[in-house]
């Protein structure tokens, strides 16, 4: 499902939903979450809502047709649902790939 079918901003996938999109290895438990502008105010049963008065044009990219945190950026919000090692083995993982810099 594309972002834009259910939502009337830009919201991208973010944080454990990105870590699915990007097929992080280990990735955290299945959640549907997206970011927002801070301004924004919205509300989706089932869907996990983080707001962030840093979104950079730069943190955002589409994958498949959905719009979704860069990798770089997924890592960053993954910090708090992954050990340090799990961190380091996804980095390395998405270097690997070619998927992060």
């Amino acid at each position: 499902m594309k972002t834009g079918a259910i939502w009337s901003v830009k919201a991208p996938l973010s944080c454990a939903a990105a870590a699915r999109s990007w097929d992080l290895d280990p990735r955290p438990a299945a959640r549907y979450e997206i970011t927002v502008d801070r301004k924004c105010f919205v509300d989706r049963p089932g869907v996990t809502l983080h707001r962030s008065k840093f979104m950079d044009e730069h943190d955002i990219t589409n994958r498949e047709g959905i719009d979704s945190t860069s990798f770089e950026r997924t890592l960053s919000d993954c910090t708090t649902l992954l050990s340090q090692f799990q961190l380091g083995r996804a980095l390395d993982n998405g270097l690997r790939r070619g998927v992060a810099s």
